[in-house]
């Protein structure tokens, strides 16, 4: 009667558990990308929701930082963080009439889109080969968002 395994059964199933890892790993980490995308974009509408009621309750003037409306935050006067691979940036003018938002990628494993959204709602995307090259946002920014393709367009 035999006991236990062949150094070569050993082997058999050490190799078969590879494959299976080589197959299910590169699957893995394009669903996390696509997950961070996906939460990227519903960040971004519920950040344009957001500032449109902290307007109506703020005689028309929008929040100048994400903590003003309680959103993605409980940091003081916070106008840029990191979520779920994406570095979010909130960008409103001097007197609080106009805003718009990135969420721009961490990192190539994290996913592949940048994206914008301003008081228009639409929230628009462009690859991330297409980052701004600075950490901080001025008014000519808004305009390279606006020229993004609208997500699902």
């Amino acid at each position: 009667m035999r006991r236990g395994f062949t150094l070569i059964e050993l082997m058999i199933v050490v190799a078969i558990i590879a494959i299976i890892a080589a197959i299910a790993i590169p699957n893995l980490l394009g669903s996390r990308k696509a997950a961070n995308q996906s939460t990227a974009i519903a960040n971004l509408r519920n950040l344009a929701t957001a500032e449109e009621t902290y307007a109506a309750g703020h005689g028309n003037k929008y929040a100048d930082s994400f903590d003003d409306m309680g959103f993605l935050t409980n940091t003081a006067n916070t106008t840029d963080l990191v979520r779920s691979g994406y570095h979010y940036y909130l960008c409103v003018n001097s007197s609080n009439t106009d805003w718009y938002a990135f969420a721009i990628v961490v990192t190539t494993d994290d996913g592949d889109y940048n994206y914008f959204v301003d008081k228009s709602a639409v929230v628009r995307q462009a690859a991330n080969t297409s980052k701004p090259s600075k950490t901080t946002y001025d008014a000519t920014d808004k305009a390279t968002g606006q020229g993004w393709t609208p997500v699902g367009g």
